[in-house]
């Protein structure tokens, strides 16, 4: 009740209501393929964001339960940017759910760490568990960045080691080389 009366008592309270002339039933808006964009800016109304995230997850929860019992598949992408504004267990609900019933999720974060932060590692789980294609740029963190590429797997390949010495020899190397065969880390 208190999530409900913040939401409604806030400035962009009175589009929360049914209004037919202006209203947006998301069910139909998932099943005609519509673009839906929904801004939420923390800054300006920091009581009323989380409220409508949770509302908004919820919904699309809902839909895609909708959408699984009756057999439909959608063909639908939700983006998420800003990760940590969203309640974490909603989110991997929807993660889940929405895979079955076509649904599918881009999420964005400037971190890895955000997954855990915002929902612990169920979050993080359903999110690597449900991905069919990850962009993953400059990983400042180096835990982040070594579990990023174990997620590609590894490779045989040759690592070559050259023993080089204080300038002599032929252009300082001694003369001694070792080849061996290692897993890499596949890098694309």
């Amino acid at each position: 009740a208190t999530r409900l009366a913040t939401m409604t008592g806030s400035e962009p309270g009175a589009w929360l209501g049914e209004h037919p002339d202006r209203g947006l039933l998301l069910s139909h808006a998932v099943a005609q393929r519509w673009l839906v964009g929904f801004t939420l800016p923390q800054g300006s109304y920091p009581a009323l964001v989380p409220h409508v995230g949770r509302y908004l997850l919820a919904t699309l929860n809902a839909v895609a339960g909708r959408l699984e019992s009756a057999g439909v598949q959608a063909d639908t992408l939700v983006l998420v940017d800003e990760l940590s504004a969203f309640d974490g267990d909603q989110l991997s609900d929807g993660l889940e759910r929405g895979r079955s019933a076509g649904l599918r999720y881009l999420l964005a974060t400037q971190s890895l760490s955000n997954f855990e932060t915002s929902g612990g590692p169920k979050l993080a789980s359903a999110a690597l568990d449900n991905a069919e294609l990850l962009f993953v740029h400059r990983q400042a963190d180096p835990a982040a960045a070594d579990a990023l590429a174990k997620l590609a797997g590894t490779e045989e390949a040759w690592a070559h080691s050259h023993h080089v010495l204080d300038g002599h020899g032929r252009d300082g190397a001694s003369g001694e080389r070792n080849r061996r065969l290692v897993d890499r880390y596949q890098a694309h």
